[in-house]
């Protein structure tokens, strides 16, 4: 199976780039980012991709992994987690890393923040 190259947005520790020299490659024995360097995972190496939020909203995948030597990794494209979970289906690697989208932003923060400002606002700004 062919390798799957994407460009798009890379993080990598605390370095940030974007553009077509920024890529994210799907092979069947393993992921490599380029972010000013490539980070080469193998399979063993990778502990999921969690994609950056829930559901339609994720853009991107937060590559967990266990390598010492390498800083956390991030990657977003336009077609979002579809587009990276495609790819990496279509260069054989094991899609089933790719975790459910429950990290970032959740419902029940939305309602708790918005609970708390109303809170806030009331306590502050009602009158007597």
């Amino acid at each position: 199976m062919p390798d799957v190259t994407l460009s798009g947005k890379v993080r990598a520790g605390f370095v940030y780039g974007s553009g077509k020299r920024f890529t994210f490659t799907a092979r069947r024995d393993g992921l490599v980012v380029h972010c000013f360097r490539d980070y080469e995972l193998l399979p063993e190496d990778i502990v999921r991709l969690e994609p950056d939020g829930p559901g339609i909203l994720a853009r991107g995948v937060r590559i967990v992994h266990t390598r010492r030597d390498y800083p956390s990794l991030y990657f977003s494209c336009s077609g979002g987690v579809e587009r990276i979970e495609a790819a990496l289906v279509e260069a054989g690697f094991d899609a089933g890393k790719l975790a459910p989208g429950q990290s970032g932003l959740q419902p029940w923060h939305v309602a708790a923040a918005l609970l708390a400002f109303l809170f806030l606002g009331n306590l502050l700004f009602g009158r007597p």
